[in-house]
C-alpha cells in the first residue's frame, strides 16, 4: 500500500472505489465540483492548466499518493487532471473524507501527510530557481536521495522533466559529471554525488 493509502482509516477505505483509466484520460476538468478524493495507487496523473501562450503548466505529477488534495474544500477545480500513464486510483467520496477527519488520529496522519507534500513542494520551486541543470542535479539527490544517493524510479526523460530540464541537457551534464567525479552511476539507476 502506498503512502497515501496507507493512513486511510479501515471505514474510509470501504467507502471507497477503485478506478481504472487508461492514458490520456481526464480525471476532472477545470471548474468541475470536487465530488471525491483521489490517491492514486499506481500510474500517474498530472495536474495541469494552460498558459496564454498555449504551453502546458505541470502543477503537480502524481504517481502514488493523493493528487488534487488543495480542492478538499474548493467549489471547482482550479486545474485539469490528466492520465499520463495508464493508472489505478482510489475514489473516496468528499463528504466521507471530511467526516472522517474529526477522527483525531487520521486528522493528524492527513496532516503529517499534506505537510510533508508541502515540503515537497517547496523544494521543487528552490530546485527550479537554480540556473543550471548541475545545480538542479545535485540538489535533486542531496534532498530526495539518501547519503548522497538517489535511485532513480522512473526514466531519465521524466527525471528530466520534473528537473525542468530537457532530456538532452540532462543527459549532456550527467555525463559530464560522471567524467569529472563529481557523480557516480551505481547499479540499478542509482547516482551517487561526491561529499562535499
Amino acid at each position: 500500500m502506498n503512502q497515501g493509502a496507507a493512513i486511510l482509516p479501515p471505514d474510509l477505505l470501504k467507502s471507497a472505489t477503485t478506478l481504472r483509466l487508461p492514458h490520456r484520460a481526464t480525471l476532472f476538468a477545470q471548474g468541475d465540483r470536487p465530488k471525491a478524493m483521489y490517491c492514486v495507487l499506481s500510474g500517474e496523473v498530472r495536474l495541469v492548466r494552460t498558459a496564454i501562450t498555449g504551453a502546458e503548466i505541470v502543477l503537480q505529477r502524481a504517481n502514488g499518493g493523493f493528487v488534487a488534495e488543495a480542492s478538499l474544500d474548493q467549489s471547482g477545480y482550479h486545474c485539469d487532471a490528466i492520465v499520463t500513464k495508464a493508472a489505478t486510483l482510489l475514489s473516496i467520496p468528499k463528504g466521507r473524507f471530511q467526516r472522517a477527519l474529526s477522527q483525531s488520529r487520521f486528522r493528524d496522519a492527513w496532516i503529517g501527510y499534506v505537510s510533508a507534500q508541502l515540503r515537497h513542494s517547496r523544494l521543487q520551486c528552490e530546485r527550479l530557481l537554480l540556473h543550471t541543470a548541475r545545480e538542479r542535479i545535485s540538489h535533486f539527490i542531496m534532498t530526495e536521495g539518501r547519503d548522497r544517493i538517489f535511485k532513480l524510479a522512473g526514466t531519465k526523460k521524466a527525471w528530466a522533466a520534473e528537473l525542468g530540464l530537457t532530456h538532452e541537457a540532462l543527459y549532456r551534464t550527467l555525463r559530464a559529471m560522471l567524467e569529472s567525479g563529481e557523480l557516480m552511476e551505481r547499479p540499478a539507476g542509482s547516482f551517487r554525488i561526491k561529499g562535499v
